[in-house]
């Protein structure tokens, strides 16, 4: 009898355990998909609230309109930089594109 009381107490157990972490996960995912929600349809537009889009702080900033200034110049560089390279490298393909089809060209009619 006490064998069986105590198996019965153990089933009671697991499935009271089993239970709560099934609960505990369902909460969860709940939570999980609510925030989801809330970020897709709020998306933190609500951070813009107090921000006054007519001030442009780099017009009371100086170091502010340095450094943007800084900025964009190496933008520039950067990006007149990646231009080059890529002009060349498709220079270097065209070139080798030809060579090899003037090479076909001249072994046809070779024969």
């Amino acid at each position: 009898k006490q064998w069986y009381q105590r198996r019965v107490r153990v089933m009671k157990e697991n499935k009271v355990e089993t239970l709560a972490r099934q609960i505990f996960l369902d909460a969860g995912d709940q939570i999980q998909t609510h925030r989801k929600t809330e970020l897709r349809m709020d998306g933190g537009f609500h951070l813009m609230d107090r921000v006054d889009i007519t001030k442009d702080p780099a017009k009371e900033d100086a170091q502010l309109r340095r450094k943007l200034k800084q900025n964009k110049t190496e933008a520039k560089g950067k990006l007149q930089s990646l231009q080059s390279a890529f002009d060349a490298k498709q220079f270097r393909k065209e070139l080798l594109e030809d060579d090899i089809f003037d090479d076909d060209i001249s072994e046809g009619e070779k024969e």
